[in-house]
């Protein structure tokens, strides 16, 4: 049976009015893709999928934000699962008019949200 395609795009953007809640929730995926899924033999395994790609932001980038401990349990996720990828929003915001979006395939693509509804 195959998995399916699904990327998890944790993006904690603080003018968000649950800002609080994602970071709870990202906090808690990024724990649980550290301690992995246990396979048929029961030992923990990285999961496939879903995809994990983590937005750092001003505030998450290591230096001082209040999002930091969330960062550095991304960093421990990926020394661990190899998981998150990471995407700049300063550098996203610059390159698509202002956007950031999760992106689309593999983890490689990003199509611009104009794109998709003129396609």
């Amino acid at each position: 049976m195959q998995s399916p395609f699904v990327t998890l795009f944790l993006n904690l953007d603080e003018t968000d009015e649950y800002a609080q809640e994602v970071a709870l929730i990202i906090e808690e995926i990024l724990k649980q893709r550290i301690q992995g899924i246990k396979n048929e033999k029961g030992i923990y395994t990285t999961p496939t999928f879903p995809k994990l790609v983590y937005v750092l932001h001003e505030h998450n980038c290591l230096e001082g934000g209040k999002y930091d401990y969330i960062t550095e349990l991304a960093v421990e996720c990926s020394s661990k699962r190899l998981y998150p990828d990471y995407i700049s929003a300063k550098e996203m915001r610059k390159i698509y008019e202002g956007n950031v979006f999760s992106p689309m395939g593999q983890g490689t693509a990003h199509v611009k949200p104009c794109e998709l509804l003129c396609a």
